[in-house]
């Protein structure tokens, strides 16, 4: 319904059949419009429907449904309409006052390109090119750069777009070598044990008969200083 000034009626009404009718408040539409003898007769809105301001209309507006890409942010109500925005995944291009006009797709970070900064509600994918020693190798809204990996044997170099290629026998070389060293590195061990014993078995040895050298020239000593007196006649 048009304003006062256009309907040459006061603000808060209506013209109907040449009559200025009081509005509906908001969240209510008119059941049965003003006579000359009655006031306009309203009524709330139905389920799904919602008037946001007051006016003559009979019908309540009926509630928007937030299409895909969106989510409900805010359920509809008798006084005010359904509010949508992006669901995860999407960014709004098109911000109004109370809802996204428009929902769009993150942009993928392509090939050579791993993701910066996550896209958002308001805002697209940041991307930035994989500097060197990084790649990454699909269209991704999530995939940061990898780094390289770290070859042994190496047959191709890594790019931004591409991993390090590594030989395979190097997988074959690893699992053969750690089980050689160790085996290697007991047998050390045990002839390190053997030599340290056999060192122990001489030194104790030796300082034993030292020890029995040292008794028999004590003994040969006493015995040499012992003076024989013969009997008194």
């Amino acid at each position: 319904m048009a304003a006062g000034p256009v309907s040459g009626c006061k603000e808060g009404e209506y013209r109907h059949n040449g009559i200025c009718c009081p509005r509906c408040p908001p969240g209510e539409r008119v059941q049965d419009h003003c006579t000359a003898e009655a006031g306009t007769t309203c009524l709330p809105c139905e389920e799904q429907t919602h008037q946001t301001e007051a006016s003559g209309d009979e019908v309540c507006k009926p509630c928007t449904k937030c299409p895909a890409g969106y989510f409900e942010l805010q359920k509809c109500s008798r006084t005010q309409d359904t509010v949508c925005d992006c669901s995860e995944g999407f960014h709004c291009t098109n911000l109004t006052h109370s809802n996204c006009g428009e929902c769009v797709p993150h942009r993928p970070c392509p090939p050579g390109q791993g993701v910066e900064q996550p896209g958002a509600y308001r805002m697209d994918t940041q991307c930035r090119t994989c500097p060197i020693g990084s790649f990454s190798d699909e269209n991704s809204t999530t995939q940061q750069c990898r780094n390289w990996t770290d070859c042994v044997n190496e047959i191709s170099p890594g790019t931004n777009k591409s991993d390090t290629v590594c030989s395979q026998n190097q997988h074959v070389l690893v699992i053969v070598l750690v089980p050689v060293t160790l085996v290697i590195l007991f047998v050390l061990l045990m002839v390190w044990q053997k030599e340290i014993a056999k060192i122990y078995s001489v030194v104790h040895f030796e300082h034993g008969q030292c020890d029995s050298d040292t008794a028999g020239g004590k003994l040969a000593v006493q015995a040499s200083s012992v003076k024989l007196i013969p009997p008194s006649l």
